[in-house]
């Protein structure tokens, strides 16, 4: 992950990223499999994927490359790396690299990739118009920057169940305009402006909708407070009130569970894509 807000630690998560990892990418694959076309990833090309995470998209992108080509992942999270390097390590992809990097501080000569993805990551970025001046920088001439960020709170109830009220239990005000935090690209138009003013061309937009499905709300609630990095400070609240938080957690998911008992989670992406001109020598 990317450098975070004061209040989200991702390092405490990793477990929980990595223990819920499967269930969480039925529905996110899609994304993965979304930002390889938009990216237009060429079979022997050299691939950066930012904020990795527990390693995607890079996982996908070596599934997709198989032995070809080259890719670089990075995250500024050590437990995270550790867990993406476990997972792809089953595959025993040889061309894959995990580099504990900050997303804003981008340790490449220029035009060292021919396609850069980023899958939720861009939000949190402290600085995003420095950090995609030197995305585009890295990049070939020619070369694709494709990313992915979620869209607004109300279309993605995934975070949305979760997060009021757990803000709420910490006394947490909304993130002020232009801050991190999750939902901060979620307009279409300023994702696109930060693009323009960074120097890409050919910008493509797009809205992509996933379901995330949790076999019940108990799934749900187990597998959000592992996943959340604001757990470390829910966990210092006294336990009558975490009680009462998870409760409420719970009584909201209820609204999306089917007749079967399935919590089933409809949310938006945005994905967003750009090229480097092919004139431009930066």
């Amino acid at each position: 992950m990317v450098r975070s807000e004061p209040s989200r630690n991702w390092e405490t998560t990793a477990k929980g990223w990595t223990r819920w990892a499967t269930v969480l990418e039925r529905g996110m694959r899609a994304i993965s499999d979304r930002l390889i076309a938009l990216g237009r990833i060429p079979p022997t090309g050299r691939i950066l994927d930012i904020a990795t995470g527990i390693g995607e998209p890079a996982l996908t992108v070596a599934q997709y490359m198989g032995e070809r080509g080259q890719i670089i992942a990075i995250d500024r999270s050590l437990q995270m790396l550790s867990a993406a390097h476990r997972r792809i390590g089953v595959f025993s992809f040889s061309n894959v690299a995990f580099l504990q990097m900050d997303a804003e501080r981008l340790g490449f000569p220029p035009s060292t990739f021919h396609a850069v993805l980023c899958r939720f990551g861009l939000m949190f970025l402290r600085d995003l118009k420095a950090a995609l001046e030197t995305i585009r920088s890295l990049l070939a001439p020619g070369g694709r920057f494709a990313a992915a960020v979620w869209g607004p709170p109300e279309h993605v109830p995934l975070l949305a169940v979760a997060l009021g009220p757990v803000h709420e239990a910490l006394s947490l005000p909304a993130p002020a305009p232009g801050e991190p935090g999750p939902f901060r690209l979620a307009a279409a138009p300023l994702l696109l402006q930060a693009l323009r003013e960074a120097g890409f061309v050919q910008l493509h937009i797009e809205y992509l909708r996933i379901e995330i499905v949790f076999s019940s709300v108990a799934e749900y609630v187990e597998a959000i407070r592992a996943l959340l990095p604001e757990r470390q400070h829910v966990e210092h609240l006294p336990t009558t009130r975490q009680i009462l938080l998870w409760e409420e957690v719970a009584q909201r998911a209820h609204a999306y569970q089917d007749e079967r008992g399935f919590v089933r989670f409809p949310n938006t992406v945005i994905c967003i894509a750009g090229m480097r001109d092919l004139d431009d020598t930066w």
